[in-house]
């Protein structure tokens, strides 16, 4: 079993970038401001790809080290984390 706290505290984008199913259906989806959960949302990668998409993102996961990271990282492109 990966144990994911490490792996994020290892390394900043540990399972890389957006699913490329959630990107074609955020692209296509036509509801204008959505309310969004992802469960297991680990670093952030689908998270703040569908919140910067203007929908309202709940993030729910385990391992508060990739809960932490994704927080920093809202505050950074001043999403509300």
């Amino acid at each position: 079993m990966t144990d994911y706290v490490k792996e994020y505290q290892n390394k900043r984008n540990a399972c890389g970038k957006p699913f490329t199913e959630f990107v074609e259906f955020i692209k296509q989806y036509n509801k204008e401001s959505a309310t969004v959960m992802d469960l297991g949302c680990g670093q952030w990668r689908d998270t703040l790809f569908i919140a910067r998409k203007g929908h309202s993102v709940t993030a729910i996961d385990t391992a508060k080290t990739g809960i932490s990271q994704m927080c920093g990282r809202c505050k950074k492109r001043r999403l509300e984390g």
